[in-house]
């Protein structure tokens, strides 16, 4: 009999079009209801029997287990079922995120941008109720949510410092264009490629996510955002400890949703974000994640692979170049030659492109932010719509050294006169400006008939940076007057 009845249950799922958890939303909310009155007051249905184990951790007994939690000695019940939006949000994050081997401290800009997910996401699927509340499951098939109090403060900062703020799209199923804001634990079944899964709309299109990629176990419907992507976007850095740029919560959530606003409910619905939009997600310096000590005057190249999270494609005259923030806080562009083409790029795109980044040649020695942004003709995206507005540049702190003269031939212009330099005995030469590297090495090109005590070897480098070292100076040490 058993059997019987879970087979009719699975039967009238595949029949009445199921999906998994957080792939289909409800009846849009009350087509009446305003964004001025989207719902602050959420009524949850407890969908599970919480109980209080030998352990004093609170479990799901009707649905899968889910994280240890800490049990409400004083107020076992769980009531009241009556909760505030933003409440509600950190609930649901505890449930949702819990905590996992592989991310033991959630960032709070990830916890950030799922809280908006959240919010969306409960505005479009929440069922209106005659005083205008919303009422929510809780179970994975709404949204998975534990009412208990959580000992991470950074969830409740989270839901606090996004409090009114929601995905907008001008298709958004919801009220004043909210979208239904999917998401999931990681990609799902295109994990491996580094894409999330193309959801039908304008804003769930499919997306390169190079920061996360097949990790087993942790599978989704792979629309939208993903979780364990916004920790790793967050901290700068994959599981296996490679380095990427750090991307703070608007950033996360333009990069996962495709041609949305960020606005907010509590002010107007003010739009927290410039239609003009990019992110880094991959930045190598010549093998490094960050830039060398620089010599005026030369040119270093970065590459930078950058994904358009506007809502317009890239035009022909788009370019990524940079400015320098100097010591007195006084800002200049870079040289007109630091510059780079994307091409023609839509929205969620990406593309990877070479910069050439030169500090000014009257640049003193010091400490200078390196600023690298998108522009078009002579407007950077970081304050086109300004001041309402503002978008985020990519910062480096830059030590500038006219006096450097590394080992790798950065050196750099002028005209070097050469002079013999011979060093008797052991003892090390001086370090002067510019660092000559000293072998007492055999020569091994023709000279093997003569003793080694004759001999050393003082590697002379060119400060062109285009040119390896000079030549090799030998001199017959018993020679010397």
């Amino acid at each position: 009999m058993r059997i019987w009845v879970i087979t009719t249950l699975l039967i009238l799922c595949v029949f009445q079009g199921f999906l998994p958890p957080k792939l289909q939303a409800k009846n849009p909310i009350r087509p009446n209801l305003t964004s001025d009155t989207m719902p602050n007051v959420i009524q949850v249905r407890l969908d599970y029997i919480p109980i209080c184990n030998e352990r004093n951790v609170i479990r799901q007994q009707l649905v899968p287990p889910l994280p240890d939690l800490i049990c409400d000695e004083d107020n076992p019940q769980l009531d009241p079922t009556t909760y505030t939006m933003d409440e509600y949000v950190v609930g649901v994050l505890k449930a949702e995120v819990g905590s996992d081997a592989t991310t033991p401290s959630w960032h709070i800009e990830a916890l950030k941008a799922i809280a908006v997910a959240i919010r969306s996401f409960t505005w479009t699927h929440g069922t209106v109720q005659a005083d205008d509340t919303l009422e929510m499951g809780s179970t994975p098939s709404s949204q998975t949510f534990f009412p208990e109090k959580p000992t991470n403060q950074n969830y409740p900062n989270a839901a606090a410092q996004t409090s009114g703020q929601y995905l907008y799209h001008s298709t958004g199923e919801g009220a004043a264009g909210v979208i239904t804001g999917n998401y999931s634990r990681q990609h799902g079944p295109n994990a491996g490629t580094y894409f999330t899964r193309d959801g039908g709309k304008p804003y769930l299109k499919s997306i390169y996510d190079p920061i996360i990629g097949d990790m087993p176990g942790l599978k989704g419907h792979g629309w939208g955002l993903a979780q364990l992507g916004a920790y790793y976007w967050a901290i700068g850095q994959d599981d296996q400890g490679n380095l990427f740029p750090s991307l703070n919560y608007r950033q996360i959530l333009v990069h996962y949703y495709t041609e949305i606003h960020i606005k907010n409910a509590n002010n107007s619905n003010i739009s927290l974000t410039p239609t003009r939009r990019w992110v880094p997600l991959t930045v190598n310096w010549n093998g490094n994640s960050a830039p060398p000590t620089m010599q005026p005057g030369v040119p270093y190249s970065v590459a930078i692979q950058l994904q358009n999270t506007g809502v317009n494609a890239f035009s022909a005259n788009y370019r990524l170049s940079c400015q320098w923030r100097k010591p007195d806080n006084s800002v200049v562009n870079c040289l007109s030659s630091d510059i780079a083409n994307p091409d023609t790029l839509n929205t969620g795109a990406t593309n990877t492109v070479n910069l050439n980044v030169t500090p000014l040649s009257d640049f003193a020695a010091g400490t200078y932010t390196l600023m690298i942004d998108m522009k078009a003709g002579s407007q950077y995206f970081h304050n086109w719509e300004a001041p309402d507005w503002l978008w985020f540049t990519l910062d480096y702190p830059v030590l500038v050294d006219p006096a450097i003269c590394p080992q790798d031939d950065n050196c750099g212009g002028g005209t070097t006169l050469y002079l013999p330099v011979i060093f008797r005995g052991n003892a090390p030469p001086p370090t002067p400006a510019c660092t000559w590297t000293i072998d007492n090495l055999l020569d091994d090109g023709g000279f093997n008939n003569l003793p080694q005590a004759y001999w050393q070897e003082i590697n002379v480098f060119d400060p062109n940076p285009n040119q390896k070292p000079l030549s090799t100076l030998r001199t017959q040490e018993n020679s010397l007057p």
